[in-house]
């Protein structure tokens, strides 16, 4: 017994959005109304990724807010505000600040930059670990609609921040 999504695209420029069970043949749960770039294949990821439970499990409620939360990450819409704050020797002061708008296919930092790369090899090393944890961890917390809009990681002599903030439809 599974479930799936149906999809209705007769609409140009909306798509209508629904469960179904695959062996039982029933609708259940929630109308979402998408635009046309709405991608089955992208929603059964993000679900996957956010490791939820089976939706015929869910009350109404629930399934409507995740199926909303998990729209605003389908697609190319920059509707995330990320800022990395790098911190090394235990200093008050950021040693490096970038802010981006993105969407979350393409959410993260890199530590491939002059500012960065000017780091003794030992620190680059630990910035480069630390932002790739923060990156993953970041996701995470977003995906699963987490409560926390920043994330903090500290090793040795260096200190990473993200903060985000979600565009609301």
């Amino acid at each position: 017994m599974a479930w799936e999504l149906w999809q209705d695209d007769t609409d140009e420029s909306t798509s209508v959005v629904g469960f179904y069970c695959s062996s039982g043949g029933g609708s259940f749960g929630p109308v979402l109304y998408t635009d046309s770039g709405f991608s089955k294949f992208n929603f059964y990821t993000l679900w996957k990724r956010a490791s939820l439970k089976d939706p015929r499990l869910m009350t109404e409620s629930e399934l409507s807010s995740t199926m909303l939360h998990l729209r605003k990450f389908i697609g190319w819409e920059e509707n995330i505000s990320v800022t990395i704050n790098v911190f090394i020797q235990e200093s008050e002061t950021s040693f490096y600040t970038q802010t981006i708008k993105t969407c979350y296919d393409n959410i993260g930092f890199s530590p491939f930059n002059p500012t960065l790369e000017s780091l003794s090899e030992e620190e680059f090393d630990i910035v480069n670990f630390l932002i790739e944890d923060c990156n993953d961890a970041m996701k995470e917390i977003i995906l699963n609609k987490g409560g926390d809009s920043q994330i903090s990681l500290t090793d040795k002599t260096v200190k990473i921040v993200m903060s985000w903030e979600i565009d609301e439809e």
